[in-house]
């Protein structure tokens, strides 16, 4: 565990896993494997883990078809949702794309929802909502008791890149992220962060703005720049979110939000910011203890617990095996080496301009009041 420093290996599969589910109890986990069967076949099974040398296979289904390549080139940004009780998964259907409720006992099938993805359950397991497919892509809410047909409640076109929904402690609303456009410039584009006031009788409430950019310095997007993804986490008191943005050749920072208040405590990276910030998870307890991975969207990024105090946040890396202490080596290194090269001015030598034998500064050569100290 993670006070102990020791890990377990739960799975070594031949294929792509998906992001695992953890029971509400933090009694067993859920996830996703592509077992590959050769002759463009292969097997996408949901697995629930009891115990470290106990699984058992809830669903089986069989991907195959010269699009089978091209169906999971990256599960683990795919998580299965566990409901708050542990009675049912959301699980990822690959072949065709979508969703599917399933009973977290036997696996028995309860419905299936096409183009669906990113589920998240309301507080309470009676709602689950999800990004869907289609002309534009939109956000829907479906109904526990009645498994009826999802309610489209927005139009959220290019949610893909997007965090799953996120539900208020309360299950009375949702905060989602949604792009728009720039006013009076088309070719530029921001991000917006809202919160969805959900009335089981007439839909959707008042749309609420809580900020105008999830980009610090509400920079926009422009027509060259790439959103290659965004993280966010909100507090179980509703008080605190935190908020980060992967977009190359910008500063990657973490905003701390306090949307009841309409409040930017900071922007910040505990690493570098020069480091991508991903995987945002705050722990459950009254404090804040925020779990992250640093390095870049797809790569085999290492874990962290970092507890966010305005201009003094603390950083632990988590290092369970020797791949986890080798990516953070690597990332260090790589980190400083960037600061390193470009903090100082070239060396000279009688005002000519020199290679350096080493990136480290020579003695002497770095105020004491550097930022860099």
């Amino acid at each position: 565990g993670v006070d102990a420093g020791a890990s377990v290996l739960l799975e070594e599969s031949r294929g792509p896993l998906t992001a695992p589910g953890w029971h509400p109890r933090g009694t067993a986990l859920a996830y996703g494997r592509l077992v590959p069967e050769g002759d463009e076949r292969a097997r996408f099974e949901i697995v629930v883990q009891d115990a470290p040398d106990r699984r058992r296979v809830l669903q089986s289904r069989t991907i195959e078809g010269d699009e089978l390549p091209l169906q999971a080139p990256d599960l683990s940004t795919v998580a299965v949702a566990w409901s708050p009780d542990g009675h049912y998964l959301a699980v990822p259907q690959l072949q065709p794309p979508g969703l599917a409720l399933i009973r977290a006992d036997n696996g028995r099938l309860l419905k299936e929802i096409a183009g669906a993805f990113l589920p998240a359950w309301s507080p309470d397991g009676g709602r689950l909502a999800f990004y869907r497919t289609g002309e534009p892509e939109g956000l829907y809410l479906l109904e526990m008791a009645t498994l009826g047909e999802p309610r489209r409640l927005l139009d959220l076109p290019e949610a893909n890149p997007l965090p799953a929904p996120i539900w208020t402690p309360d299950g009375q609303a949702l905060i989602v992220i949604r792009r728009l456009s720039v006013p009076g410039d088309p070719a530029k584009s921001n991000f917006d962060l809202v919160r969805i006031p959900i009335e089981r009788a007439r839909g959707i409430g008042k749309i609420e703005a809580l900020k105008r950019s999830i980009f610090p310095n509400e920079q926009a997007l422009r027509a060259d720049e790439v959103l290659s993804g965004v993280s966010v986490s909100l507090h179980r008191s509703g008080e605190d979110l935190f908020a980060t943005s992967w977009v190359e050749g910008r500063d990657y920072l973490i905003t701390w939000f306090r949307p009841q208040s309409g409040e930017v405590r900071t922007h910040f990276n505990p690493v570098d910011r020069s480091v991508p910030i991903g995987a945002l998870a705050l722990a459950p307890g009254e404090g804040l203890l925020l779990a992250l991975r640093a390095g870049p969207p797809g790569a085999p990024s290492p874990p962290a617990l970092c507890e966010p105090k305005p201009m003094a946040e603390s950083l632990n890396p988590l290092v369970p095996d020797d791949a986890a202490r080798a990516e953070w080596v690597a990332t260090l290194v790589n980190a400083a080496r960037d600061l390193l090269r470009h903090q100082f001015p070239a060396a000279t030598l009688d005002d000519a301009p020199v290679e350096r034998a080493s990136i480290l500064p020579a003695p002497g050569e770095v105020p004491r009041d550097h930022p860099i100290l």
